[in-house]
C-alpha cells in the first residue's frame, strides 16, 4: 500500500516545526501499519574480495556479525548497535572533542550557554560535572580546539586587524591553568591572513596544526618549537588528520597517507582501506581500542572497522538505521568504550532541537535483528529535505523499521520526470511500489480518476487538532479527501 500526502512549506517557527514532526510522523505510522512489508539484509563488508571477514578483523567483526552466523532465508542475521540519546547537564551548542583520560574518566570540551568549558564523567558518560570554564585571557574568537588523553586542551584563536591577522594558540592544563603557546603559523605570500583549519593532539606533548594552505606542522606544546612538517605533495588536495593510537592518518578526497607517530615512518595504507573509505564516504571521527593496530571510523553511512593489513573493511553500524546517516547531523568525536559500547559527540541542525549538540550511546544488542523486519519505502520525484528529516526522525523512533527514502530525479543520471513516472507506474502495477508517495509533481488527479487512491478521511478525522489544516485539506475533493492509500495490486 502507498500512503500519499503532500506537505507544503511551513512557517519556520519552533512550535509549528514541532507540530510538523508530530503530524508527519503520525501519517508515516499509519502507512507503516498498512504496509506490512518485511525485509532482512546482510551486514555489509567493503574492500574485500570475497565479502568474508578474515581472522585479522578479530573480535570486533564477531560482535558485528551477531549471534546468528547465517542469513540464508531460514534464519535471520542477529545483532545490531542500538542508539540511545545520552542526557547532559546543560544545553550544548557544540561538543568539539571527547577523550578518555589516563585515569579512566571521560572529558569533553565544548560550549554551553555561551561559555567554553570542560566537563568530566567518571561513569562512562552517564553523569557529568563541570571541571572548569575557559578563563578570560583566552579570546572568544576560537576557530578550533582539541583535547588530549592527558586532559590538555589547545585553542586556536583568531586575532584580526583590518585585512591582516594571525592565529594565536593557547594551552589549558588539566587543572585549568592556561597560557599562550609561543608559535605563529608561517606567513603565506598570497594570503594576508594564515589561519588554522584544524588542531589535533598527537599524544600529550605534541600538537598537529593545519593551516589555510593545507600545510601541517607538528609543534611541541611546551614551547611551540616545530618538530616536523609534512610534505603532502603538490596536488592541492585538502587533507584532514586523525590520530588513532600510534597511527596518524591524513585523508583527502583521493588518497590516504599513514604514519607511525612513534617512528614517523610512513606506512602503506593499502588498497583495501583506500577502497573502503572511498565506498563508505568522508570520515568524520575515528578511534581505536588497541593503540592503533586497528581503526574504528564514522562516515555518513555508519561506523566501520579495519585491522591494518587486513583484507576487508567491516561495516559495524548502518547509518540508515540511526542518526549517523542524517543529513542534518555532523559527528565531531567518537569514543570506543569497548567493542560493544561507544559514545558519539554530534551536532544536529534540526530547528526543533533546544540543544544542538549532544551525545549518543550505541550499545550492541545480540537479540536484535541486524536489519529490521519491516521496511518503509518513501518515494518522491524530487529531493525533499522536509520529508528526509521526517523519515530520519521516524527511523530513530522505530528501531524495528528500516526507512528508505528515494528521490527519483537526482539530476546526475539523465532520468526525466516522465521516465521516473513510467517506472513508478510499472512498479505500482506489479505490487512493488513504495509505501509512502510524496505527491509533489505527481499526476494526482489522474491517480484519483483511475480509482487507485483510497480515502483517508477516517484517519485524518481523528484528533483533527494534531494535524496541520493545509496537510489535511491539500487534496480534499468535496467531503472526501483524495490524500489516499494506493492499493497493492
Amino acid at each position: 500500500m502507498i500512503f500519499c500526502f503532500k506537505i507544503k512549506r511551513l512557517e519556520e517557527t519552533r512550535m509549528k516545526f514541532k507540530r510538523f514532526w508530530k503530524t508527519a510522523c503520525a501519517l508515516l505510522s499509519v502507512a507503516l501499519v498498512m504496509a506490512g512489508t518485511a525485509g532482512c539484509g546482510k551486514k555489509e563488508a567493503v574492500g574485500g574480495t570475497d565479502g568474508a571477514v578474515d581472522g585479522a578483523a578479530g573480535s570486533a567483526a564477531g560482535v558485528a556479525a551477531g549471534s546468528t552466523g547465517a542469513d540464508d532465508g531460514s534464519r535471520r542475521a542477529m545483532g545490531r548497535y542500538m542508539e540511545e540519546e545520552q542526557s547532559l547537564p546543560a544545553d550544548f551548542s557544540s561538543i568539539d572533542d571527547m577523550k578518555r583520560q589516563e585515569g579512566g574518566s571521560i572529558r569533553i570540551v565544548g560550549c554551553s550557554g555561551g561559555q567554553e568549558s570542560v566537563w568530566e564523567s567518571k561513569d562512562a558518560g552517564v553523569s557529568w560535572e563541570k571541571i572548569f570554564d575557559v578563563p578570560d585571557e583566552i579570546p572568544d574568537d576560537i576557530r578550533c580546539k582539541a583535547m588530549s588523553s592527558g586532559g590538555r586542551v589547545v585553542y586556536a584563536c583568531d586575532e584580526i586587524q583590518g585585512t591582516e591577522g594571525k592565529e594565536n594558540f593557547y594551552l589549558m592544563e588539566p587543572d585549568g591553568s592556561s597560557g599562550q603557546i609561543p608559535y605563529e603559523l608561517p606567513k603565506v605570500e598570497e594570503l594576508n591572513i594564515n589561519l588554522a583549519r584544524q588542531v589535533l593532539f598527537v599524544g600529550n606533548e605534541q600538537i598537529l596544526i593545519c593551516d589555510d594552505m593545507g600545510n601541517f606542522y607538528l609543534i611541541r606544546a611546551a614551547d611551540g618549537s616545530v618538530e616536523r612538517t609534512f610534505d603532502l605533495g603538490d596536488s592541492g588536495e585538502v587533507y584532514v588528520a586523525f590520530a588513532v593510537g600510534k597511527m596518524l592518518l591524513f585523508l583527502s578526497g583521493s588518497e590516504i597517507l599513514l604514519y607511525d607517530s612513534e617512528t614517523w615512518e610512513q606506512k602503506n595504507a593499502g588498497e583495501v582501506l583506500q577502497n573502503g573509505i572511498a565506498e563508505s564516504g568522508t570520515i568524520y571521527a575515528a578511534d581505536t581500542l588497541d593503540g592503533g593496530e586497528s581503526i574504528y571510523y564514522i562516515s555518513e553511512k555508519g561506523m566501520y572497522y579495519y585491522k591494518f593489513g587486513g583484507s576487508v573493511v567491516e561495516q559495524l553500524i548502518d547509518g540508515g538505521l540511526n542518526s549517523l546517516g542524517s543529513f542534518s547531523v555532523s559527528v565531531n568525536s567518537l569514543l570506543m568504550l569497548d567493542e560493544r559500547n561507544l559514545l558519539v559527540a554530534k551536532k544536529d541542525d534540526n530547528e526543533d532541537r533546544e540543544s544542538m549538540a549532544g551525545l549518543s550511546r550505541f550499545v550492541y544488542s545480540a537479540d536484535t535483528p541486524a536489519r529490521p523486519d519491516r521496511e518503509l519505502k518513501i518515494y518522491s520525484l524530487y529531493e525533499n529535505d522536509w520529508i528526509r528529516q521526517v523519515a530520519e526522525r521516524f527511523q530513530n523512533e522505530h528501531a524495528d523499521v528500516y526507512v528508505r527514502f528515494e528521490a527519483a530525479l537526482s539530476g546526475e543520471d539523465g532520468v526525466t520526470s516522465s521516465d521516473a513516472l513510467k517506472t513508478l507506474a510499472t512498479e505500482i502495477m506489479a505490487g512493488k511500489g513504495p509505501d509512502v508517495l510524496v505527491l509533489d509533481g505527481m499526476p494526482v488527479e489522474a491517480y484519483a480518476e483511475k480509482g487507485i487512491l483510497k480515502d483517508l478521511s477516517s484517519v485524518l478525522s481523528e484528533n483533527r487538532e494534531e494535524y496541520f489544516e493545509n496537510v489535511r485539506n491539500a487534496y480534499r475533493n468535496g467531503q472526501v479527501s483524495t490524500s489516499r492509500l494506493i492499493q497493492n495490486r
